[in-house]
């Protein structure tokens, strides 16, 4: 072996985390805690990421090989509460609508989504739950255009799209009465706006559990 790299890619195709290696063959095994090693950002929830592995030999022989690495619903604790973010659930554009997406796939896969988020609230049936509702601006860059686009466009959506999802969640046997739901539109993004690869990141529902 000359060569390998093992690359680890995102729900949007771009890289993630890396690690290769000269002179040897690759490890049997890779133990990967679910973190980038360059930014510290850990993967989204209830999403799949890619493996992708290349090994070269010395005369230039080629052999790659890649798997799905699926992640779970993560349940992280932050102080006294706990939290649960999920970028992965699809609504048609500009509205709360999660069901008719015209992608029978993209519909099946919001579906798996909330069964499996309905099983883990189920297990913490002492704790209330927040359902915060969050957006991406796209007229950051004009602070009076952003200012009318969070108050008459992402505000609503952001609230409705939170009622979807708890009135799902109602669906699937959570007590309505645990949930309250908030929208905050484009107030609080995980990366900037006008970053276009990874906005996305920022049109999310998050979850806040604190135990009644």
């Amino acid at each position: 072996i000359a060569s390998w790299t093992l690359q680890i890619l995102d729900p949007r195709g771009q890289l993630f985390d890396s690690s290769s290696g000269r002179g040897s063959a690759p490890p049997p095994a890779f133990k990967w805690g679910g973190f980038s090693r360059e930014t510290g950002e850990l993967v989204e929830a209830a999403v799949d990421y890619t493996l992708h592995l290349e090994v070269f030999d010395h005369v230039g022989n080629r052999k790659t090989a890649s798997a799905v690495v699926p992640i779970d619903i993560l349940v992280l604790r932050e102080g006294d509460r706990l939290r649960i973010r999920i970028s992965s659930i699809n609504f048609a554009p500009n509205t709360a609508d999660y069901r008719r997406l015209g992608d029978a796939e993209k519909t099946r896969r919001n579906l798996r989504t909330l069964d499996r988020l309905a099983e883990i609230l189920h297990r913490y049936g002492t704790y209330s739950i927040l359902l915060e509702g969050h957006a991406v601006s796209v007229h950051w860059a004009d602070a009076e255009k952003a200012r009318r686009e969070q108050e008459e466009v992402l505000l609503p959506l952001s609230t409705a799209r939170a009622e979807a999802v708890r009135a799902a969640l109602i669906e699937r046997g959570i007590d309505g009465g645990r949930m309250t739901t908030t929208g905050l539109g484009g107030a609080e993004p995980l990366v900037p706006h006008g970053d276009e690869r990874n906005r996305w990141k920022n049109r999310r529902v998050e979850f806040w559990l604190k135990r009644q």
